[in-house]
């Protein structure tokens, strides 16, 4: 009698183990036929659908919603139309340069602006170093924080005030590529904590610098006028301050001591 050849690699017995089949390997799920058509897997179909006969599957599909369709257009290009009249006829826009400092810092003496350049140089470094280690929401954010000002520098204001909207910039751009080199290289725990701190620092940091404590930093008078620099740290400290504090609670709930939950 003759004796068959193997069928195959892993039906041979390897120093008395038993032969081993491609659907029993469990490093190759469903075998090497299951292999190739996942390999082989195609993208979903995508259809490219027309201006026009998308406006007719989706806004005049019926004599209802074309009806709707034509009436919600009447309605905007009248609102769009007053509106675009009255801000180029009507408008008095110099207004805005006029009061842009009270708007912004109310009565902050103008020879102390300098505390709130700095401390906008300081959020920024904060800003991009965060955008600078991780991405997602922070690199938005510092992103949208970065061109604002470089769009503001171009606005008819003064020489030194485009200089400190570039500085703001530039601050941003110092801080991510300082939070890129941390991410290279070092400790990330302790850089986390570094960061932390200096947001849970920021506010009153910025605070104490605003308001003063005498000597080379004099005490500013009419906190409570400090226009929307004020409502612009709140607002930056407090996101900033929204993860840490929310993966504390999160660890708070799933502690087992009862005071802590």
């Amino acid at each position: 009698m003759r004796a068959d050849p193997p069928r195959d690699a892993s039906d041979r017995h390897v120093d008395g183990l038993p032969p081993t089949h491609s659907g029993d390997s469990p490093g190759r799920a469903g075998g090497g036929k299951d292999s190739r058509a996942a390999g082989n897997v195609l993208p979903p179909p995508t259809e490219r659908i027309p201006i026009l006969r998308w406006l007719g599957q989706n806004l005049f599909s019926s004599w209802l919603n074309a009806l709707l369709t034509l009436l919600t257009a009447t309605v905007i290009g009248v609102i769009a139309f007053h509106l675009l009249r009255w801000a180029v006829t009507e408008a008095r826009w110099e207004v805005i340069p006029a009061n842009l400092k009270l708007l912004l810092v109310g009565t902050y003496p103008v020879d102390q602006l300098w505390r709130v350049w700095a401390i906008l140089f300081f959020l920024g470094l904060l800003t991009g170093f965060a955008a600078g280690r991780r991405r997602g929401l922070s690199r938005r954010i510092a992103r949208a924080a970065f061109v604002a000002p470089i769009a503001l520098a171009l606005l008819p204001f003064p020489l030194g005030t485009r200089g400190w909207l570039l500085g703001i910039a530039v601050s941003i751009a110092i801080g991510f590529g300082l939070g890129q080199l941390a991410e290279l290289g070092g400790s990330r725990r302790w850089i986390k904590r570094v960061e932390i701190i200096g947001w849970a620092l920021s506010f009153p940091v910025s605070l104490l610098v605003l308001n003063g404590v005498g000597g080379s930093l004099p005490v500013i008078a009419g906190r409570n006028q400090w226009g929307f620099v004020l409502n612009l740290l709140g607002a930056v400290v407090g996101i900033g301050l929204s993860l840490p504090l929310g993966v504390l609670l999160a660890l708070g709930r799933s502690s087992k001591l009862p005071a802590v939950r």
